[in-house]
């Protein structure tokens, strides 16, 4: 399964594009873009999971999973 098989539909509810303090402390960020029909939809989320929702937490593993790979 790839990161689109999943990607955590309860992003796509958010009103939110950023999540936490993405790089303020030199952590970094992920930067998600989707682009389904006639979705078109951004996130920056800061990489530390105390300042994202639960929710988010197993996929930025496998975020940062797939990142290392590269």
């Amino acid at each position: 399964m790839g990161l689109l098989d999943k990607f955590p539909t309860d992003l796509l509810n958010e009103t939110d594009t950023v999540f936490g303090c993405p790089d303020c402390a030199d952590q970094g960020g992920y930067y998600l873009e989707l682009k389904l029909n006639t979705t078109h939809k951004f996130w920056i989320i800061d990489t530390s999971k105390g300042s994202v929702p639960e929710y988010l937490h197993e996929y930025m593993d496998e975020l940062s999973g797939v990142i290392e790979e590269l």
